[in-house]
């Protein structure tokens, strides 16, 4: 399973990086909303597509347990304390951005 925040930019990496059978699960566009889709490989490799604006309790649960077991990874680029949020938020759209940006909550600081 892949769950992709970002959108265009990283789609067909997400798709690529499917064993047969797996989902990409898009919930965010911030690198484009236009992408191509090889229908052959979706029907041969029987993966889903899956769009979506959030989520349930209980897929939330199954995130989380999927975390906890190690089964989950998260790239991330750059780690912020509260304090330099804005800067963080300004970031979001560098391009050379390489995973997420992390705002460390104040008692890991």
């Amino acid at each position: 399973m892949v769950i992709d925040p970002l959108g265009s930019q990283l789609f067909d990496i997400s798709l690529e990086s499917l064993d047969s059978g797996g989902r990409v699960i898009v919930f965010g566009v911030l690198t484009g909303e236009e992408s191509k889709l090889n229908l052959g490989s979706l029907y041969r490799r029987e993966f889903e597509v899956i769009g979506s604006t959030g989520g349930s309790r209980r897929e939330l649960k199954e995130i989380i347990e999927l975390a906890s077991k190690g089964k989950l990874k998260v790239k991330v680029w750059r780690k912020y304390s509260l304090e330099e949020a804005s800067k963080a938020i300004k970031e979001l759209r560098d391009e050379s951005r390489e995973g997420r940006i992390l705002i460390k909550p104040r008692w890991e600081q």
